[in-house]
């Protein structure tokens, strides 16, 4: 069974490390994007090109930066993408709408890998450490007997509060889902409405949110103590009314793409694991001119 020429664009160090682990798996990677400083020794490098459309040229498979590109920059993923002979696969984070379109017209299979479970169960447990370290860099007490507010119970909060649990945090969960209430109290948290934000931060040291709308808002921060550290891991917009926060003098982050700089190594693995489970379900033509299938079973005596 053929593997598939395979071209990434990386916009943070993630997309190296996958690039690393598909070339030494085998794969033919060309690579676009930043080099890490420091890093790994690569005994199998990926080939290194200036530019997605080069990267992309003669591939079956480009793999695209998780985090959104910047509208500046978004130009030259949609040229990457028509530079894919047909029939092939894209993958990356949140496409916007020139991706989608230049995706369709090559007649390629576009997973956002941020639709997928799998890859946003995985990927949340170096967001959550992540924030931890955020926190705790910041903090001027320790999370161990703190109260700690997480906004959301979808799957970044869940491993964030549990993870938080693990170190004697007092661990709420805000949620408008009953479900998630529910869920929470079950393994043992403290759970309230959103509605309930401002009783619960009046006492808090710690905010994490996960949710990627307006709910940190202006009473919210004006009831939360002036010491307490907001880490905000929600994607655009964001969750915390950031201008009001600065007014305040409170503590606030927004550290977007926390796997591409904490831990970036485990992100790029994560990444390749995904490649993986991808190639397994889409069939991609094989450039000899046989399906992947057909090839497989000509190869066990099939046909």
């Amino acid at each position: 069974m053929f593997k598939p020429r395979i071209g990434v664009l990386g916009r943070d160090a993630r997309e190296w490390y996958a690039a690393v682990d598909l070339a030494a798996g085998g794969f033919d990677v060309a690579y676009a994007g930043p080099l890490p400083v420091r890093g790994v020794r690569v005994p199998q490098p990926p080939r290194i090109f200036k530019d997605g459309v080069s990267v992309a040229a003669g591939r079956q498979v480009l793999l695209g930066p998780v985090r959104a590109w910047q509208p500046e920059a978004a130009a030259a993923l949609e040229a990457a993408v028509r530079a894919l002979p047909p029939r092939g696969l894209v993958i990356m984070g949140k496409p916007d709408a020139r991706v989608r379109e230049a995706a369709a017209a090559g007649g390629h299979t576009l997973i956002d890998l941020l639709e997928r479970d799998d890859f946003a169960l995985l990927n949340a447990v170096p967001t959550a450490e992540g924030a931890i370290c955020e926190a705790i860099q910041a903090a001027n007490v320790t999370l161990a007997g703190s109260k700690v507010i997480v906004i959301g119970y979808g799957r970044t909060g869940q491993v964030l509060a549990h993870r938080l649990q693990g170190l004697a945090a007092r661990v709420w969960v805000a949620a408008r889902s009953p479900h998630q209430r529910a869920a929470a109290l079950a393994v043992g948290l403290q759970a309230a409405p959103m509605e309930d934000l401002p009783l619960q931060a009046a006492d808090a040291s710690f905010i994490f949110n996960t949710v990627p709308a307006l709910v940190v808002t202006r009473e919210v921060l004006n009831a939360c103590p002036d010491d307490l550290v907001i880490v905000d891991i929600a994607s655009e917009p964001g969750g915390v009314d950031r201008a009001y926060a600065e007014r305040r003098g409170l503590i606030w982050c927004w550290p977007l793409g926390i796997p591409g700089r904490v831990s970036p190594r485990t992100a790029g693995r994560i990444l390749h694991d995904m490649v993986h489970t991808l190639l397994a379900e889409v069939p991609l033509p094989d450039p000899g001119g046989r399906h992947p299938t057909l090839a497989a079973a000509v190869k066990e005596g099939g046909g």
